[in-house]
């Protein structure tokens, strides 16, 4: 099972011509069910993906505190 499209599976294995064969012999007894569901997993990954970015840019955002603070070395 995947997320992608049979169009898109060319720019996983790079070879137009590799692809089509491989999908003609994966696909050649079988059933396609599309379900037109968001895959959970991408959802998932997604939301944790946005959560880090929100946690960088609060870090980011945030005024240094002395552990953060820089050190002036030449003194």
């Amino acid at each position: 099972m995947t997320n992608l499209t049979f169009s898109e599976w060319s720019s996983v294995f790079i070879d137009a011509k590799l692809t089509t064969a491989l999908l003609d012999r994966l696909t050649h007894h079988c059933h396609i069910i599309e379900t037109g569901n968001e895959s959970f997993r991408f959802k998932q990954s997604s939301a944790t993906a946005k959560e880090r970015i929100k946690s960088r840019e609060s870090f980011l955002r945030a005024p240094p505190t002395s552990e953060t603070a820089e050190v002036d070395i030449d003194e």
